[in-house]
């Protein structure tokens, strides 16, 4: 039983060793080795670890960014108060009630 379990681990371990080597000859003509490379000077990062970090987080291009539902308008200078120091109560306009019932 152990004799087989034994063979099975020795099999397996070369298995991973033969994608990793596989896996390390792609990378090398690829566009985000120097990345790769970065990422494994820090500690507890090898080589798969590093290759699987830039595979999940792809490219950093703008084109790449996501569109936010956000609404940019809100930031225009015509939102914002003339003087930082002005509140609601030296406002002119009436308060607006917080609920419909008051």
């Amino acid at each position: 039983m152990i004799c087989e379990y034994r063979l099975a681990v020795h099999v397996r371990t070369e298995c991973v060793e033969r994608l990793e080597a596989a896996l390390r000859a792609e990378v090398q003509a690829w566009r985000s080795l120097p990345v790769i490379e970065a990422l494994m000077t820090l500690r507890a990062i090898d080589f798969l670890s590093a290759t699987t970090i830039v595979a999940e987080l792809g490219t950093c291009d703008a084109s790449n960014i996501p569109v936010t539902g956000w609404d940019i308008s809100v930031w225009s200078r015509a939102s914002t108060p003339a003087d930082p120091r002005s509140t609601a109560a030296n406002s002119p306009e009436p308060a607006i009630p917080m609920y419909a019932g008051s």
